[in-house]
């Protein structure tokens, strides 16, 4: 983490790899939740939050669904 990010909450992203690892675990049904606790035990330095985990699932879903158009 850089040093002028300490004492922020949402310091970290998540990286390539994680969000590849997220994509997988949502298309299984795998909850959020459980997701980010399995991310970090992965990686003891780990500043993954809940809040990025549902965010790059959502981003996820809506590149599997696309856009709301209308009928």
């Amino acid at each position: 983490m850089e040093l002028k990010l300490e004492g922020y909450v949402l310091a970290g992203r998540l990286t390539v790899k994680e969000t590849k690892i997220d994509g997988e675990m949502t298309k299984k049904l795998i909850k959020p939740k459980i997701i980010m606790l399995d991310m970090k035990g992965r990686q003891n330095d780990n500043m993954t939050v809940a809040k990025q985990t549902y965010n790059a699932r959502h981003k996820n879903n809506m590149s599997i669904r696309g856009l709301k158009t209308e009928m």
